[in-house]
């Protein structure tokens, strides 16, 4: 008989961009991950603000605050949104979104070599 592996959860993340007022709300399996990539990618680095455990909560706060809305997952850093994220009894820290989020382990391919 075949062993499933668990998945692990899916971390709703949100991260500030400093100078630019903006917030990002994403999603990730890989944590660690995706905050490496989006450190990668971007002129500014990102800076935790804090997590949630499920998918579920992205969609819950992109539908909450679509009127802040910049573009697709970035939102206007606002006194309303950070409120109710201080609010929220059921968000994680950037450290236990860490912990329960593994870090996707990487095989170097022979040209890496």
């Amino acid at each position: 008989m075949a062993q499933l592996t668990k998945r692990p959860p899916i971390i709703t993340y949100v991260l500030s961009y400093p100078g630019l007022g903006l917030l990002k709300i994403g999603r990730a399996q890989y944590y660690a991950d995706r905050l490496t990539h989006l450190k990668t990618g971007s002129p500014v680095e990102p800076v935790p603000v804090c997590a949630f455990v499920g998918a579920h909560h992205e969609r819950e706060l992109h539908e909450r605050f679509g009127h802040l809305r910049d573009r697709r997952e970035y939102f206007r850093d606002c006194e309303e949104l950070r409120k109710h994220l201080d609010e929220r009894h059921d968000r994680v820290t950037h450290e236990e979104a860490l912990l329960i989020s593994p870090f996707l382990a990487r095989v170097k391919k022979k040209r890496d070599v």
